[in-house]
Parts: C-alpha cells; sequence; structure tokens
C-alpha cells in the first residue's frame, strides 16, 4: 500500500496481512509466503490509521518517508515467522524507488521506519517478533530481533505513546542507535513504553 506525497487518508479497521498460515486448511498450517513491503507513507497528510495492521512484509510493515501529518492509532505489526532464512531483503532487493530502508535491525524485518519526516503520532503500537525460523525458543531471553522501530534524526516533532513490544531486545532506536531497553520496561510478556518524543532520549 503506497500513500503518495498529496494522498490523504482516513483509513480505519485495516489488515495488510501477507498469510502466515493457511485459513481455508482446518489445521491452518503454516506457510511460506513473500511480499517485499507493508505500508509507505510519503504523504504531506492528512493520514489518520486508526486500527490498522501490518504483517509479516520481508523488508517493513510501515514506512514513514518525507512524510507530515500522520496519526497512527492502535497500530499492530508481526514479523515473518521464517526469517531470518532468509534474512532480509530477500528474496528481493531493495528499491530505492521504493524508499526501502536500511537494513540494520538484524537479520529481521523493520515494523515501523520513520525517516525525513515531521508531526507523525503513534497513539498505541503493539510491535511483536515471536519467532526466528518459526522456532519460539528466542522468546525466553527477548533476542527474537535486536531493534523493531527506527527514527532518524532528519525526522521531528515525532511522539510515540504506549508503545509495546514482544521478543525484542530494544524497543526503539534512533539513527540505529537502540535507545530504549525492553528489560528496563518488562511488564509480563510484554515491554511497555508510555511516551517517546524526539529530542528527549
Amino acid at each position: 500500500m503506497h500513500l503518495t506525497e498529496k494522498a490523504a487518508l482516513y483509513y480505519e479497521g485495516g489488515w495488510v496481512w501477507t498469510a502466515d498460515h493457511d485459513l481455508d486448511d482446518p489445521t491452518q498450517r503454516q506457510i511460506d509466503v513473500y511480499s517485499g513491503r507493508g505500508i509507505l507513507i510519503e504523504s504531506c497528510g492528512p493520514v489518520w490509521l486508526t486500527g490498522s495492521g501490518s504483517e509479516h512484509h520481508v523488508i517493513y510493515q510501515y514506512n514513514i518517508v518525507g512524510a507530515k501529518n500522520v496519526y497512527m492509532g492502535l497500530i499492530q505489526t508481526e514479523t515473518p515467522y521464517w526469517q531470518p532464512e532468509p534474512a532480509p531483503p530477500a528474496p528481493f532487493s531493495l528499491s530505492k524507488a521504493y524508499k526501502d530502508p536500511e537494513l540494520t535491525a538484524g537479520p529481521a524485518a523493520w515494523s515501523v521506519v520513520i525517516s525525513k519526516s515531521s508531526q507523525v503520532y503513534i497513539y498505541g503500537a503493539g510491535l511483536y517478533n515471536f519467532f526466528q525460523h518459526y522456532s519460539q525458543a528466542c522468546l525466553a531471553d527477548y533476542t527474537c530481533q535486536s531493534q523493531i522501530i527506527n527514527v532518524d534524526k532528519h525526522s521531528t516533532d515525532i511522539g510515540i505513546f504506549s508503545l509495546s513490544t514482544v521478543g525484542l531486545t530494544h524497543m526503539l532506536s534512533v539513527d540505529s542507535t537502540p535507545v530504549i531497553n525492553q528489560n528496563d520496561n518488562r511488564n509480563g510478556f510484554q515491554s511497555n513504553t508510555a511516551r517517546w518524543v524526539s529530542g528527549a532520549y
């Protein structure tokens, strides 16, 4: 899904999902299906995403590039269950035309990338990695993925409120440098951060 520079959108209750299991199979066996990208937002707004999900895409779930006036409320992501075998961007290639981010999150897809953007506000985000190559052993020590959301230093007026993660070592990064460690914010199965704003790290 691509929101271009002049697009405006109100989007509610949508799920940009690549199947990880066969819904028509009574046993719902896991399957390998590959889609390169989730939602690319380049819009100057207004953009309202309310109750949206983007899951199991190879490179990213949400990529916000050169955008402004973006509201994202109650979003959910899951990275692909089969990664890191193969590791991203396989079986695809990174594309400058599609503004693909650098893959510095370890051998796994990004959930949210914000670059060269302003006035982006996320209220309620559940960003999850439950597997490494279909194994959940990594959940025991929260090492399924190193980083999952990245905000670059060129972005301003970014606010992230009520961030919940599972399976990650670091909850949030700036310029691919971790700034919030999940271990400091553990709350049962998930880790929670109430508030992060750009310039406050």
